[in-house]
């Protein structure tokens, strides 16, 4: 059996995040159209959700606008 390997808290809620994405997903069987195992899916529309976030901090930036971060939701 692995050792258990402790990680920050940040790394812990987004793999927390993952895992369920990935069990929405196979709850609702979107995998199926692509035959790809819903926890590739879940990785990568994470990845989806941190790019466009880069993707608006750029923006802002090019705007030379101030950065805005939405208040925690839960």
């Amino acid at each position: 059996m692995a050792p258990h390997i402790k990680v920050s808290e940040p790394v812990q809620e987004e793999l927390n995040f993952r895992r369920e994405l990935a069990a929405l997903i196979n709850r609702h069987s979107r995998e199926n159209a692509s035959g790809t195992p819903d926890y590739i899916l879940a990785n990568y529309l994470s990845r989806c959700l941190d790019n466009y976030d880069q993707t608006v901090m750029e923006r802002e930036q090019f705007f030379n606008r101030p950065i805005k971060t939405l208040p925690e939701v839960m």
